[in-house]
Formats: C-alpha cells, structure tokens, sequence
C-alpha cells in the first residue's frame, strides 16, 4: 500500500487527539486551527480517499466521520476491513 503522501501532510506532527471529537467521553468540536490546516493541505485529497477507505472515526480530508458516512452510503460503497487498517498505521 502507498501512503508517502502522510509525510507531506500538514497535520504529521500534531497531536492526533485533535482530529477526533471526542475526549473523556465527551463530544468537543474540531479545533478551528485543525479545520484550517486541512483546508490548506497539499495532500488533502490524498488523506480523505484514505478516510473514505478506512476510516470511520476522526477528522480526515476536511471531513468529519459523519460526512464521509454519508459519501459512502450516497456512492454505495463500504469501508475496507480491518486488516488493512493495521497495516497502514504499523507503516509508521
């Protein structure tokens, strides 16, 4: 699997907390600072092609969790298993 396009990602040295809404069990927002650098991403495209793949939680691409779920279920497409969810982070 390719992913090179992690090491140009604006967001490769944050804090990964920041891209989910959720913290002690309670629902926060996504840091606007964190929508920004999404926003202006060089691999922006790259990183939600991967969400809409793999990834059911988080923001990704500039997409949050629910708006990817609606994308796939308008295209009819399903996330991909678990296994190659693994691999992509033991890449690291």
């Amino acid at each position: 699997m390719q992913e090179d396009w992690r090491h140009d990602a604006s967001c490769k040295n944050e804090d990964k907390r920041h891209f989910y809404a959720h913290e002690e069990g309670e629902r926060i927002a996504i840091p606007e600072r964190i929508i920004q650098m999404c926003e202006s991403c060089s691999v922006k495209l790259e990183c939600l092609n991967h969400a809409l793949d793999f990834e059911n939680y988080g923001y990704w691409g500039g997409t949050t969790a629910k708006e990817r779920r609606e994308m796939r279920l308008a295209a009819g497409v399903r996330i991909q298993r678990l296994e190659s969810r693994i691999r992509f982070f033991e890449e690291d």
